[in-house]
């Protein structure tokens, strides 16, 4: 009612207890936190943002690798922009051509205060005025979705506290040295569904990337997890909505060309895909030539055995995770595809699980993030 806000900012304070209380109605999320805080841990702020991708709620992350209790104190002009572009545009829904422009561009200088007496205040009513200048958009943008859309659960999440100790490890044995950050629906093509979410380090330089793929009942927001792991370990991820290998693969060529905008190398440009998306994934990867060609593939739950027959000497290098008992894609086409790439010598790593169904990540979701990471570090070069 009344008491309602339209948005919150979450300064040192994200607690687990908070994780539980919130609702696909919620309102967006900033949550800025330091890894070192002592005070209020770190893995509370990480369950919150879990919490909300699971339920579709906005949320925008600042995370510092150091700072303590106090990490407007790292950057404060960054976090005051931050703050400030989140109540413009997160708290009240930015709209695409605005995120669209400041995503391509530096943040401005902050302006000098004019001389004389301050500017009346608005009329109550009247719209707020829009943000001023082309800095970098950090605001997740209003999305909207149908209520079937609403009701799919996201086919990576499922308890937040368990996903906040794995990301809280992973991110302690990380070695970034800036600002973990996300840029929420960037366009990488010109149809409406080609949004993408790109997570980050602010002082990469040359660092490896991969696209990821979600599944048929999820959507980018979904591959959270999965982002926020391999960004832990080192890696750009992008998170994308697509329909098929075509998107796919033009998303990689898009990769290639703002790879440097995010501390990527155009270079180092790899795919991991669920269910679906694995086989999506697979699919371009063996497809792709030229500027779309892949470094290599994290293909999960999704390999089959129509893949053998397009292996070729051009063929990338393969991560194969299933589950033998995988009721929706059999074994038999992981394994068949695996043994095909082994005979064209193509290198190829798998991480089978006896049991896990159609989601073997479930099963020890430390060691699938850490193969996984492991993996795009080796092959994506």
């Amino acid at each position: 009612g009344k008491q309602a806000v339209q948005g919150a900012i979450l300064v040192a304070s994200a607690g687990e207890n908070h994780a539980s209380l919130v609702q696909p109605n919620s309102p967006p999320i900033l949550v800025v936190h330091s890894k070192n805080d002592p005070t209020v841990p770190f893995a509370g702020a990480l369950a919150v943002e879990a919490a909300c991708l699971r339920n579709k709620v906005r949320v925008q992350t600042l995370f510092y690798n150091t700072g303590a209790h106090a990490p407007m104190e790292v950057d404060m002009e960054g976090f005051f922009r931050t703050c400030s572009q989140f109540v413009n545009g997160g708290g009240t829904g930015a709209t695409s051509a605005t995120v669209a422009a400041k995503a391509t561009a530096p943040a401005p200088a902050p302006a000098k205060a004019p001389r004389g007496p301050a500017p009346a205040p608005a009329k109550k009513g009247a719209p707020a005025p829009a943000p001023k200048g082309r800095g970098r958009a950090l605001a997740m943008e209003e999305e909207s979705s149908s209520d079937e859309e609403a009701d799919l659960a996201l086919e990576e999440e499922s308890s937040s506290n368990e996903e906040a100790e794995v990301l809280e490890e992973a991110y302690q044995n990380a070695e970034q040295t800036g600002a973990l950050k996300t840029v929420y629906k960037v366009k990488y093509g010109s149809s409406s569904y080609m949004n993408a979410d790109i997570y980050y380090d602010t002082a990469w330089s040359g660092k490896a990337s991969v696209i990821a793929l979600h599944g048929s009942s999820g959507d980018r927001g979904s591959m959270g997890m999965t982002c926020r792991y391999l960004q832990a370990a080192n890696i750009v991820c992008i998170a994308i909505d697509y329909r098929d290998q075509d998107d796919a693969l033009k998303a990689v060529e898009w990769a290639r060309g703002v790879a440097r905008s995010y501390g990527a190398n155009a270079d180092k440009v790899g795919l991991y895909g669920y269910s679906k998306g694995g086989k999506t994934c697979a699919d371009a990867a063996l497809k792709g030539r030229g500027k779309q060609k892949v470094n290599a593939a994290i293909v999960v739950a999704g390999a089959g055995q129509q893949h053998v027959t397009a292996i070729s000497s051009e063929t990338p290098p393969f991560l194969l995770v299933h589950s033998r008992d995988d009721p929706v894609v059999p074994f038999s086409g992981a394994s068949t595809f695996e043994a095909g790439l082994v005979k064209s010598k193509i290198p190829v790593r798998t991480l089978y699980y006896k049991n896990g169904e159609h989601k073997p990540f479930e099963v020890n979701k430390e060691e699938f993030y850490r193969t996984c990471s492991s993996f795009a570090n080796t092959f994506v070069r």
